[in-house]
């Protein structure tokens, strides 16, 4: 009978030290989401109102900087939208973020212009196209419809068209509600926009734009790193990106909270709870914060130039990315390379039966970790699979995190360390 009171009584423990992580993480991501943040971008130095949460929260769980701070500078080219941009389209006012997005690196643009529409036929060579482009690009905003640009009109028609184009502007249309931002991309002497199509199937005549588009060139972005002193002076890594869009305007507010606050949450986490062990762990656990992700991995491709200590000193790194689902389990990418490491996470996983699936894959080179392994670092990117699907929007908010599997993969790495320390 005592047995059982034990076992019910660390049962209850165990589950509500696991809901106060979860409670812990929604309000990391509720921080970082605010309208304070100004969604991690540039145009307002939302990051480095983020980079100073994000360090003080290291600070305040006595993780050690590797370095007299916790921050490593280096320096990017980034365009944002700081000023009011108004679009409409024959006297209809346009929503940023929800009826259209700019692409990165445009020019500010003002005035009233025709809008000329690209057929299919115009497309269908690069004489009709060029012809096409003479004689209606100088005056008017250029319409594609997207779902007519074929591999063939890409690899035939389009290769000389960005360079040559000589209008004010251009507009692909979308058939879907939700627009993907971005703020990575070549200069352009005019504004690339993405829009809805179904606000364009009356054809409509003229555009009105006011968009005033600021490159800023030597932006001073920072990685924030931190560690804990293990037994010995081998690493094992937990990293994740802290940056996102920013602001598309004023109005147009790109939170980030799956893409990727929610691993930010995992590393504070993770700090937290590594800090307050009262014996040391076998090996040191180190924490990356990394700016510049979205803009090609600048922080992550920086760090490797300039480790803070010798990367061959890394055990294991494990890349946190778009971890606020999972009804679908997760995906480990580069399993198929670190078969060993991937068949650890897998075993854990189904012996405690913490999701619905591990699903593994090759190399990407679509988030932090892969610099890393392009230096022979042992490394992998977790994310979750599931709701709430699609990233780079307006809609990737806090309250559309499931964290359905947040307990369940916060205890994987836990065990992960433990099982390698062995």
């Amino acid at each position: 009978m005592k047995k059982t009171i034990l076992l019910t009584l660390l049962l209850f423990i165990s589950i509500l030290a696991f809901s106060q992580d979860l409670e812990f993480a929604r309000k990391v991501v509720d921080t970082l989401c605010s309208p304070g943040m100004y969604g991690r971008g540039y145009g307002r130095q939302g990051d480095s109102i983020a980079a100073e949460y994000l360090s003080g929260k290291l600070k305040e769980y006595n993780i050690e900087p590797f370095t007299d701070s916790y921050f490593q500078k280096f320096f990017i080219n980034v365009s944002t939208f700081p000023e009011n941009i108004t679009v409409s389209i024959d006297n209809k006012q346009l929503r940023a973020g929800k009826d259209f997005v700019i692409l990165p690196l445009a020019a500010p643009c003002k005035g009233t212009f025709d809008l000329s529409y690209v057929t299919e036929k115009d497309m269908s060579s690069e004489k009709k196209f060029k012809k096409f482009l003479n004689k209606y690009s100088p005056s008017s905003f250029i319409v594609f419809d997207k779902s007519l640009i074929t591999k063939k009109v890409q690899e035939e028609v389009f290769p000389a068209f960005y360079g040559n184009f000589r209008g004010n502007g251009v507009i692909y249309l979308e058939d879907k509600d939700t627009l993907q931002h971005n703020i990575q991309g070549r200069g352009q002497a005019f504004p690339i926009m993405v829009a809805n199509k179904k606000l364009f199937s009356e054809r409509p005549k003229i555009i009105n734009v006011d968009i005033y588009a600021e490159t800023h060139k030597h932006y001073p972005a920072k990685n924030i790193a931190g560690y804990i002193e293990g037994k010995t002076d081998t690493f094992i890594m937990f990293t994740a990106h802290y940056d996102h869009l920013g602001m598309l305007g004023t109005e147009a507010y790109i939170a980030g909270a799956d893409d990727n606050a929610s691993g930010c949450a995992y590393l504070l986490n993770l700090a937290k709870h590594y800090s307050s062990l009262e014996e040391k762990p076998h090996y040191s656990i180190g924490f990356i914060f990394f700016s510049a992700e979205e803009i090609g991995l600048k922080g992550s491709k920086y760090y490797v130039r300039h480790p803070l200590f010798p990367l061959e000193k890394i055990r294991f790194l494990i890349n946190l990315d778009i971890v606020g689902a999972g009804e679908k389990g997760i995906m480990v990418t580069n399993g198929t390379v670190f078969k060993e490491e991937f068949a650890l996470i897998d075993s854990i996983a189904k012996a405690k039966g913490y999701f619905e699936a591990v699903h593994k894959r090759g190399p990407a080179a679509f988030s932090d970790h892969h610099p890393f392994y392009e230096k022979g670092v042992r490394a992998v990117f977790i994310y979750t699979e599931g709701k709430p699907g699609g990233h780079h929007h307006i809609y990737d908010t806090p309250e559309n995190l499931s964290f359905l599997v947040y307990n369940e993969l916060f205890k994987l790495l836990i065990d992960i360390v433990e099982e390698i320390s062995h």
